[in-house]
């Protein structure tokens, strides 16, 4: 075992292909913006898949971060291919080895969107410094909802899976902590608009 978050040959270099590339999807068409979107992306993603790969880890399992490029070279078409329109967020996951029960795969799964929502709340707070911050707080509240989704393969699907009552209350404290992320992001802005006026 690692002991580790990112100790795995080649994991580090992954994820940081999967973030670059993503921040590419999300900044797309406007690719000016290409700093902000990586930034986004890496507060994010990286958290994401960290507290999966930590928790399965502090289970005694093997986990590592695995790119998948079939995924990530859809996540890029789509972009492209609507105009910037359609962006989804696939590059890759934490792949867990070991004896995983159902259990253990919901605690798992949990941890990522998790993670993006306490990332969502501390940007939040800071959004009203800058809209850099709403911005990445926005996206941390956005890749929440997405993966609580209960669809394979996203983490909404296992969660639902392991307990019904644990993810509708995920998902739903996702989808408030959304609408209250979105709602400081319209005031942050007429704040700033206001400001500068």
């Amino acid at each position: 075992m690692s002991g580790g978050y990112i100790a795995v040959e080649g994991e580090l270099a992954q994820l940081v292909v999967a973030v670059l590339a993503l921040a590419l999807v999300y900044s797309y068409p406007a690719l000016p913006l290409y700093p902000f979107a990586l930034l986004a992306m890496a507060a994010a993603f990286v958290p994401h898949e960290l507290a999966h790969k930590y928790v399965a880890e502090s289970m005694g399992l093997e986990a590592r971060f695995q790119l998948s490029p079939p995924a990530l070279a859809s996540s890029i078409a789509l972009c492209l291919l609507s105009g910037g329109a359609v962006k989804v967020g696939a590059a890759g996951a934490v792949v867990v080895s070991g004896w995983v029960t159902t259990d253990d795969e919901g605690e798992i799964a949990l941890a990522g969107p998790l993670a993006n929502l306490a990332v969502a709340a501390f940007a939040a707070c800071l959004g009203p410094a800058s809209p850099l911050f709403t911005y990445v707080a926005l996206v941390n509240a956005g890749v929440a909802v997405f993966n609580l989704s209960p669809v394979p393969p996203l983490d909404g699907f296992k969660v639902s899976r392991w307990n019904r009552s644990y993810w509708a209350a995920a998902f739903a404290f996702s989808l408030v902590c959304a609408a209250l992320v979105s709602l400081s992001a319209v005031q942050d802005a007429l704040g700033w608009l206001l400001w500068r006026w």
